[in-house]
């Protein structure tokens, strides 16, 4: 075989090879659904959520919110949602990536994955950050987002995958298009807010943008009315515009409501710029209320021996504001530093406080007295825009801790109440108004204390003063034939006790029963233990001694008696003993 036909042999034969080879190829091409990822941008499609396979009521479906996303540099993130359906009574999970395309993860973006999960009964839509680099190119450049490896029970919906388109800036002359300003305020009666889109960085071309509100606190169609719309701009023109969203002034309402207002789908080579969303801000017409402050009773009743008396002063209808009220004591048929304390001062309350305020008026017990004794308690002088709501004054009514003496008797000592002219007692020190004796009637008893041996309590009687009570007795020339007996309690505090009793006349002398040679009163007296039981130590015993034992009473009248004294016989130079309810019967 010659060289030449070698030759053609194996150019023939590697055609052959060459032939087979082509008709084996296998071609490849990717399938799926695509959707897009965008900060502060809208889906670039309406979002679509489709299931394939097998599906049960306990399935729980994710899925992209929509299945393509755009961003214009120089935004630096893309955010996108997945969304949950189906069966939501149990955990949900899914994973998620990034991949590159015609954009590059570390040049063009940030590569990210991770994990979305639910828990029972939670259908929110789960966010998904991409940063985005800022390093500016020109075109177009993608790159996808993607869901795999579903929790048991769940499955991926379509769109399962996204793909996010990055329009570059480095030849973007048509510019920047964003708000004036990220915050808006507006009164409820203001009308309408008017919001502003600038174009900046470029005016080449024609340019677009589209602008939408949002529910916040604020409702639409309640509190705003809904608004969306595009914007338009002529090659060369740079100037702002605006549009307008009304606001409704309805029912009055305190304090502030929101809605959002959002720039999306910026024109081919115009920018997306920053802010691209805004909140706007409606002022309530109507003011929080102060409210009014008030005593919390119109009546305090209390008893004399009470110490002191409460008083709560209430704010309702309203805490706004920091407020004060000024309160005083007035007196009445009570007299202030006789039967209470004079008491007066300012309350005060911090915005937002609308707890009780109190303060307290001490009640004296020093003085008893029979019967009710009233004082009132008033507010006045309200500051920061606060009123004095009802009641604004009340009453206080102090029982007393006096007791009536019984009628039909001259009583010149009871229960505190002194009604003789004095005393000229010896060798004791008294207490009119004494507690400590358990009083035998009312919160007073008259407590003697020796200081010397025969002590004894002496008063004397008034004189030209009519009886009965509240006058003092008047003995002095007094008939006595009108009384038959003189009455008294006492109570010892020591065993075998003993005591005498015994009127004085002028001059300091006895009174016989021979009234023409009265003698001293040395070694007289009449032994009160004659006229009632044997005293027991703590114990009280009352005693009724006839008049005619003082040689005194009917037949007897203008005698000159002036003076009486209840003498201590124990022979002790220090004793303790009480009396009480000492009158003529």
């Amino acid at each position: 075989m010659s060289r030449t036909t070698a030759t053609v042999l194996r150019l023939a034969l590697l055609g052959l090879i060459s032939a087979f080879a082509a008709c084996n190829q296998v071609p490849t091409t990717a399938t799926g659904s695509t959707s897009s990822v965008a900060a502060a941008t809208t889906p670039s499609s309406t979002p679509t959520t489709s299931v394939t396979g097998n599906t049960t009521a306990s399935t729980s479906n994710v899925a992209f919110f929509a299945g393509s996303y755009s961003i214009n540099q120089p935004a630096t993130k893309v955010v996108v949602s997945v969304h949950r359906s189906g069966a939501t009574a149990t955990t949900a999970s899914v994973k998620y990536t990034t991949a590159p395309g015609t954009a590059l993860a570390g040049t063009d973006y940030a590569s990210a994955n991770g994990t979305l999960q639910w828990t029972e009964n939670d259908t929110t839509d789960k966010s998904i950050t991409v940063s985005v680099m800022p390093a500016a190119f020109s075109g177009q450049k993608t790159f996808t987002v993607t869901l795999s490896d579903p929790s048991s029970g769940t499955q991926i919906a379509s769109p399962g995958s996204a793909t996010v388109t990055i329009s570059g800036s480095a030849s973007a002359s048509a510019g920047t298009l964003e708000l004036a300003d990220a915050t808006y305020a507006v009164a409820e009666n203001g009308g309408r807010v008017t919001i502003s889109v600038n174009r900046s960085a470029g005016a080449v071309g024609a340019a677009s943008v589209s602008y939408a509100t949002r529910n916040g606190t604020a409702t639409a169609g309640k509190d705003y009315m809904a608004t969306e719309g595009t914007l338009q701009w002529l090659d060369g023109e740079g100037a702002a515009k605006s549009f307008v969203v009304p606001i409704i002034k309805a029912t009055p309402y305190s304090g502030e409501r929101t809605f959002a207002v959002t720039l999306t789908d910026a024109s081919a080579g115009a920018l997306l710029g920053d802010p691209s969303n805004a909140t706007v801000a409606i002022t309530g017409d109507a003011s929080p209320p102060v409210g009014t402050l008030q005593l919390a009773a119109t009546q305090y009743n209390v008893a004399q021996n009470v110490g002191s008396v409460p008083v709560r002063v209430t704010r309702t209808g309203g805490s706004r504001g920091a407020v004060s009220v000024s309160y005083a004591t007035r007196g009445g048929s009570a007299v202030a530093g006789t039967n209470f304390t004079a008491t007066s001062g300012t309350l005060t309350w911090e915005d937002g406080d609308d707890s009780s305020k109190g303060f307290a008026v001490v009640i004296s017990k020093a003085k008893a007295f029979v019967g009710d004794k009233s004082f009132a308690v008033v507010l006045s002088t309200p500051t920061g825009g606060a009123g004095i709501g009802s009641p604004g004054s009340a009453t206080v009514s102090i029982a007393g801790d006096a007791v009536s003496p019984p009628a039909g008797a001259a009583w010149g000592y009871y229960d505190g109440t002194f009604n003789w002219g004095g005393d000229y007692s010896w060798n004791v020190a008294l207490n009119y108004e004494d507690t400590s004796g358990e009083p035998l009637s009312g919160a007073h008893d008259l407590k003697v204390s020796l200081t010397g041996q025969w002590g004894g309590w002496q008063p004397f009687m008034c004189s030209g003063v009519a009886a009965p009570l509240p006058a003092c007795i008047a003995l002095y020339d007094y008939p006595l034939g009108d009384f038959t007996y003189l009455t008294f309690a006492l109570k010892p505090t020591v065993a075998n006790q003993q005591w005498s009793a015994q009127f004085i006349a002028v001059g300091d002398k006895g009174i016989p029963c021979n009234y023409a040679n009265p003698y001293p009163i040395s070694g007289a007296g009449v032994d009160v233990l004659a006229y009632g039981p044997a005293p027991v130590v703590g114990q009280w015993a009352t005693y009724k001694i006839p008049l005619a034992a003082f040689c005194v009473g009917p037949g007897t009248s203008n005698v000159n008696v002036y003076k009486f004294h209840i003498q201590d016989q124990t022979g002790l130079a220090s004793n303790t003993w009480y009396v009480d309810n000492v009158g003529f019967e």
